[in-house]
């Protein structure tokens, strides 16, 4: 797992965070005191948290990482209590986990960050090297470089395209961005179909209505060649909303539509996350989520055209819309270059339970070998609503804290998990 990320300020999908490569105090005023340049990057990866409460490819990314935190556990429940080593090895080949884990990363495309000279936009098509009851193959998108080299165009590249493009409309300010993937979608666009580049709005549309899709840039790709052909030219950027919601789709191999599918997807996603803490006793980490994804659907169903009022009403300052956002769902855990850790509160106080999915993160990097500590120390240690102190338990063996009285968020989890009776080690 990659975060998405602009001049090392970056966003992890799926856990809900960001981290900031500057000072972020949680005063009342303190979006009105930062530097353009710093304002910018705030919003860049605001955008981004949207996206994973909003979007198809958000919710089921985030829906595929649970899957394969349950699947883990359940690989350790196996062993005998004691040491267990890491990481955590999942059958990838042989059950849906592992074949929804593959296909995101398939689909997330390359996590490169150049300046690349486009000679072509093509497609290939890849056989499936796991078990899947639905297809046999599935498409890439590739963009064709000088001298062989080719760079895979993926949901990722479309994120950032449309968060940057999102940041120099409504906080302009931010400093120069490489062309990948930070203007591949437009350089794409002028490629293919260089007309519909006249409204940049049009190109947010095409990335916005992208990632309503598992394979978002077959997608993108598709319409773009789909509206050159037929020699269409929306009038409004609103036209090209209506009509990814006006046409039939096919989800799970069912006919269907949009909403139809995204409500699944966001009711399936919601339910599943509820599980990480499943007793009574969280019931208020389950209205958390409850409320972010409904937020999220909500806009989607009843304003199809939010993003659009987004950027058309300028300085994210005075940016009513989505000042409102900002507001009803206050802002993923932010972690800043003095390693402190905020969150902007929402009028519901609806992201008050955020550090448990940060933690989720911390052990989800233990399972994959990335991390055998925990990256919440400074969360704990300046937390007074805790009760914990930190210790060198916390970077060396954060599980270990689990038989103390009072809980850290990794702690919880792990207890909560029935892990308690379990060691992790490393070769």
């Amino acid at each position: 797992m990659e975060p998405l990320k602009e001049n090392s300020n970056c966003y992890m999908p799926a856990f809900f965070h960001m981290s900031l490569t500057f000072p972020f105090n949680d005063a009342h005023m303190v979006l009105y005191n930062l530097s353009k340049q710093n304002l910018a990057y705030f919003f860049h990866e605001y955008i981004h948290y949207i996206q994973d409460l909003t979007t198809y490819w958000g919710l089921n990314n985030a829906y595929v990482y649970s899957e394969f935190m349950h699947e883990a556990v359940n690989q350790i429940y196996k062993f005998p209590y004691g040491n267990i080593q890491m990481p955590i090895k999942v059958d990838r080949a042989s059950n849906n986990i592992g074949a929804n884990q593959s296909l995101i990363e398939e689909y997330t495309g390359d996590y490169k960050d150049k300046n690349p000279f486009i000679l072509d936009v093509f497609m290939k098509k890849k056989k499936c090297c796991f078990k899947n009851s639905f297809f046999n193959e599935f498409e890439q998108v590739y963009l064709k470089l000088p001298k062989g080299e080719e760079i895979h165009f993926g949901a990722r590249a479309i994120m950032e395209s449309m968060a940057y493009l999102i940041e120099k409309e409504i906080a302009p300010g931010g400093t120069s961005v490489n062309e990948y993937p930070y203007k591949a979608a437009e350089s794409i666009l002028h490629m293919i179909y260089p007309e519909l580049t006249t409204d940049t709005l049009n190109i947010i549309a095409l990335c916005d209505m992208s990632l309503q899709f598992s394979n978002p840039a077959k997608i993108f790709i598709q319409t773009i060649q789909e509206f050159k052909l037929r020699n269409y030219l929306p009038q409004t950027p609103e036209e090209i909303y209506d009509y990814f919601y006006e046409r039939p789709i096919i989800h799970m191999d069912k006919k269907s539509t949009l909403i139809q599918g995204l409500v699944e997807i966001g009711i399936t996603t919601c339910e599943r996350l509820k599980t990480y803490l499943s007793s009574s006793e969280f019931k208020s980490f389950h209205e958390m989520l409850n409320q972010m994804i409904g937020i999220g659907l909500n806009y989607r169903i009843n304003n199809r055209y939010f993003i659009l009022d987004i950027v058309r009403n300028g300085n994210a300052l005075y940016n009513v819309p989505l000042l409102k956002i900002l507001n009803e769902l206050g802002s993923p855990v932010i972690k800043d270059v003095t390693n402190t850790y905020y969150m902007m509160p929402s009028y519901k106080s609806l992201n008050n339970n955020l550090q448990f999915l940060v933690a989720v993160e911390q052990i989800y990097k233990l399972f994959t070998g990335d991390l055998d500590g925990c990256g919440m120390y400074e969360w704990c240690e300046k937390s007074i609503k805790l009760g914990t102190k930190t210790d060198d338990r916390c970077i060396f063996s954060p599980w270990e804290r689990c038989q103390d009285k009072i809980l850290c968020p990794y702690a919880v989890l792990w207890k909560h998990w029935n892990l308690s009776n379990y060691k992790p080690e490393f070769k």
